[in-house]
């Protein structure tokens, strides 16, 4: 069983600050996030995105959370636009299909 983080990554991991980016994600919410997981001891985290990124721009961004040993689980997209922008159902609809693998989350 794990424990996991839910992570909204759409507006949330960039900066609006002068801050250094990677993989258009601020390096300090990254080294923060990176923190958070360790003292918590959490496993990894499930992105949630409503953006359309593609197979190499997630791959990039995978990349770049595990250079700061943030482990990617699984991912959460609409199948298709007109699905409505309900991030709450889509991780209640995520944790119920995978409920046998994750303890606690957040």
């Amino acid at each position: 069983m794990a424990k996991v983080i839910y992570l909204d990554i759409d507006g949330v991991m960039n900066s609006c600050e002068n801050d250094v980016q990677e993989s258009d994600m601020s390096v300090k919410k990254l080294i923060t996030l990176s923190n958070l997981i360790y003292k918590v001891c959490v496993e990894g985290i499930i992105i949630i995105s409503d953006r359309r990124y593609s197979k190499f721009d997630m791959l990039d961004k995978v990349k770049t959370f595990e250079k700061y040993n943030i482990y990617v689980l699984d991912s959460i997209q609409p199948i298709n636009s007109d699905v409505e922008d309900n991030r709450g159902k889509q991780i209640y609809d995520h944790y119920q299909e995978n409920k046998q693998f994750i303890d606690k989350f957040v």
